[in-house]
This record gives structure tokens, C-alpha cells and sequence, in this order.
């Protein structure tokens, strides 16, 4: 269970609840089937969340038992649905991705590489419904390590990632309608988990010497922290432009009330640790953006 927008318990409704309790048991059991035992363990929120961005098409549940708690059932969508078909495809590719950067970068780790293996072995099943190659993720993947070596600018080192979140939003969310608003939602989306991740690891990149995307964005931008709220506000508003009305407050919830807290909890974090100014000064302004958007 990895990724970046997971639901936030505390701040959501029963119906809420419900609706992501479908969507995530729905793809827990067809990574199950499709792949096997072990997929569920590489399970990513993110796809989960994406998926909402689908048109809302009902579907009868079907109770299933619990691969972490078996003594129970819970009520899921099944893997014929089109969004728990969407998740799957978005969380084998985002677990592959993943996959690539590690062996990059000479990251080892035998469970994370036996479980890629699964998704590896099964992959060629689901690349004609996806149409992205494994040498395109490869492909993605090398040029954005070979731009991180080479400290290319910020744009050149993210324009890659960009790309292919573009397309994959492109494929995978091939029922909207506006493919122009769907391909920018996977740009953004793409830059600002990016810039995430990169925030998380900046102390530690600093003291090791590798490159950071958000080290280049400090030295190019001097209102970095500004770019950065504007994407942010960019991915909301164009998330909620094609986010259907059914799935709109679960996307909202999941948003505004757990990714873009923690964001604001790594700018302050940020802060402190660097004795950063005006990321102090900001940082109240930027918190109070973030409950003027909630509300």
C-alpha cells in the first residue's frame, strides 16, 4: 500500500467510506487475480485515486474476503468495472516505474524486485489494452535518471516524466471527452509527485550529493514555493473539471484533506530544518490558502 493520496479516515463520510472502501478492495482482488498473492502488497493509492476520475457508472457489489483480514467480507466492485480495469492498468505501470528508477539508481531490495517481477511476467496481458511499452516506461525512466546525472535544468529534467504521465492519463482515461484537460491533469500530477518526493529527500540528497528536483527548482525560481501552489491549485481545478459529480467529494476529501495537508507539513518541515525565511513567513499564507480551498 504505497502512494502519495490515500483517503483520509478521520475527515470522510460513511458514503465516502463506502465508495473507496469499493474501489480499493475491487482492485486489491483483481491484482490478486490477475498477478497473484503478492501484487497486493504493491497496491498504490494513487491509482485508486486517479480512477475516480472515470465516468461513474453503477455496478452491482459483490462480496469478497479480505486478503489482510480473512475472518471477513467486504463489499467491492469487480474487476469488470471500468474503473477497477483503469486502477489496475495505472498500478502496474506506477509499480514498474518505480521498478526502473530503483535499478537506475542501484537500489536492491528482493521483495520489491520479486513482486516487480510479477507485474513484469503479466504485463504483456495488459499492454494491448493500455498500449504503453515496457521500452517506453524503460525508455522514460533513463532519460530522466541520465538529465538528474547530467543537472540539466529543472524543465528538461521533468519534461520527461510529464510526457508519460500525459499519455498514460491519455490511455487509461480514455473515456473522457476532453482529451486536452486529461493530458494536462497527468502533467501536473506528474510534476507535483514529483516535486513531493523530491521535497521529502531534500535534506538527505543534500548531504549525500545527488540531484534533487526541487534543489534545481530553489536555484531557478525565486518564488519557488509560489510555483508550487499554483500547481496545486491547477491539478484541483482541473481534476474537479473532469472528476464526475458522483466521485467529485471523495476526490475533493482525498485531496484537500490528505495530500495537500501533508505537503503543507513537508514546506514547514522544510523551514525548520533549513532555517528558511521566507518559507516561515509563507508558510501561514499558504495554510491559509489551503483552508479557504477546503471550505
Amino acid at each position: 500500500m504505497i502512494g502519495n493520496f490515500a483517503i483520509c479516515w478521520r475527515s470522510c463520510t460513511s458514503q465516502e467510506r463506502r465508495d473507496y472502501q469499493s474501489l480499493y478492495c475491487g482492485l486489491c482482488k483483481a491484482l490478486r487475480h490477475s498477478i497473484g498473492a503478492l501484487a497486493s502488497f504493491a497496491l498504490v493509492n494513487d491509482a485508486v485515486f486517479l480512477s475516480l476520475l472515470l465516468p461513474y457508472r453503477p455496478w452491482c457489489m459483490e462480496s469478497v474476503g479480505c486478503l489482510i483480514n480473512p475472518t471477513r467480507n467486504v463489499l467491492c466492485l469487480p474487476k469488470q468495472h471500468s474503473l477497477i480495469q483503469a486502477s489496475v492498468w495505472m498500478n502496474t505501470v506506477f509499480v514498474l516505474c518505480k521498478y526502473y528508477d530503483d535499478v537506475l539508481d542501484g537500489s536492491k531490495s528482493w521483495i520489491k524486485n520479486t513482486i516487480a517481477h510479477l507485474f513484469l511476467r503479466h504485463y504483456n496481458y495488459l499492454n494491448p489494452m493500455m498500449n504503453i511499452s515496457l521500452d517506453y516506461i524503460q525508455e522514460t525512466m533513463r532519460l530522466q535518471f541520465q538529465a538528474e546525472q547530467q543537472k540539466k535544468p529543472y524543465e528538461e529534467t521533468i519534461a520527461p516524466v510529464c510526457q508519460f504521465s500525459s499519455h498514460l492519463f491519455e490511455h487509461c482515461l480514455a473515456d473522457q471527452t476532453d482529451a486536452v484537460l486529461t493530458r494536462s491533469c497527468g502533467r501536473i500530477y506528474a510534476e507535483l509527485t514529483a516535486l513531493y518526493d523530491a521535497m521529502q529527500d531534500y535534506v538527505q540528497d543534500r548531504q549525500e550529493g545527488k540531484h534533487n528536483f526541487w534543489a534545481t527548482l530553489l536555484q531557478e525560481k525565486n518564488n519557488a514555493w509560489d510555483y508550487v501552489h499554483s500547481l496545486i491549485h491547477q491539478f484541483s481545478i482541473l481534476g474537479l473539471a473532469i472528476c464526475p459529480v458522483e466521485h467529485r467529494s471523495l476526490w475533493k476529501m482525498i485531496y484537500w484533506k490528505n495530500f495537500v495537508p501533508r505537503f503543507c507539513n513537508l514546506r514547514k518541515n522544510y523551514a525548520v530544518r533549513t532555517d528558511d525565511r521566507k518559507s516561515k513567513a509563507c508558510y501561514a499564507e499558504f495554510r491559509l490558502h489551503h483552508c479557504n480551498a477546503i471550505r
